[in-house]
Parts: structure tokens; sequence; C-alpha cells
């Protein structure tokens, strides 16, 4: 049985993917149903979700993004009372002994690590480590979506920033 090829995915620099970022960049993406992030979380979410072209975020990387905002959030907590208290602690008979609260960082910043490669969020985890082609297809992605930034005459007809934003169609 012949094996099928896997499609192959347009240049950015193309008409239709330029098209297409335009169109992605008026979405406002939110955290997923279910998952409740504070003011916080919800700032390094956006900071996230930011690093990313719209056009090519999924519904499965919108919940890693959600869930790499917790762990980022987190990690920051902990590094900061970490940073109070020392590395070095004195026990409650008087001996000095590591914080514990250290390995929690360390493994905080693990898991943040560990979902930014899941996400992609390093070149070399997008397109199997061609490092050049990623930055090239996603420094295309990122300006065809701040394109019409620039231009304030509303003579493109664009979606809305925001699904409840009424649209004005002249």
């Amino acid at each position: 049985m012949p094996e099928k090829k896997k499609p192959q995915r347009q240049r950015a620099d193309s008409a239709a993917s330029v098209s297409a970022a335009i169109v992605a960049a008026g979405k406002i993406v939110r955290p997923p149903q279910g998952m409740k992030l504070d003011a916080a979380e919800t700032a390094v979410f956006a900071e996230i979700i930011g690093e990313i072209p719209k056009v090519d975020l999924s519904d499965h990387q919108i919940r890693i993004a959600a869930m790499l905002a917790r762990a980022m959030h987190s990690a920051d907590v902990e590094a900061q009372t970490l940073a109070r208290e020392g590395k070095v602690i004195e026990n409650r008979h008087g001996e000095a002994v590591p914080n514990p609260r250290a390995k929690a960082v360390q493994e905080s910043m693990s898991t943040v690590l560990s979902l930014r490669r899941t996400l992609g969020l390093t070149a070399r985890a997008l397109a199997g480590g061609d490092s050049r082609r990623v930055a090239i297809r996603r420094a295309h992605n990122l300006a065809s979506e701040h394109m019409l930034d620039d231009v304030d005459d509303d003579l493109l007809n664009r979606p809305p920033a925001d699904h409840k934003t009424p649209r004005r169609d002249h």
C-alpha cells in the first residue's frame, strides 16, 4: 500500500497565508472552558499567546498555553518565597538544612521548560529542528497579523477583535 504524503504547508508569504494570518489576528484567544486562571496567570497567558501567531494555534495548544501560564506563575511565586527564606534554613533543632522549597522551584522550572517545548515555543521544537525555516515562518505570520495595525482608514472590512463587538459594515 503506498504511503500517503503529508500535505505541504503553504508558504508563510503566500497570499492565502497572509490573508489567513490577518483574519486570525482578529481573534481573541481566551483560556479554554473549565480552566480558571487568576489575574496574574491570565497576564502570563496573554504573553504566551502573543509569542505564537494566532493562525498556528489549535485548541490543544491553547490548553497547553493555559497550563504553562499556571506553571510559570506558580514557579515565580515559589522562587520569590525561596528568595525571602533563603536556600539554607534552620530546622527545629537549630541546625542548618537545605530549604525544601529549592527542590520545588527546580521542579516547577522543569515543568515550565517541558511545557514550552511541548507548545513549541522554541524554534527547534517546530519543523523537526530546522530553526531557520521556523523563524522565517513565524516572522512572516506575526508581521501579517500586525499588517493592518497601522492602517486606520477603515476601508477594509475586518472581523471584529472581540465577538461581542459589532461589526461596522459600510
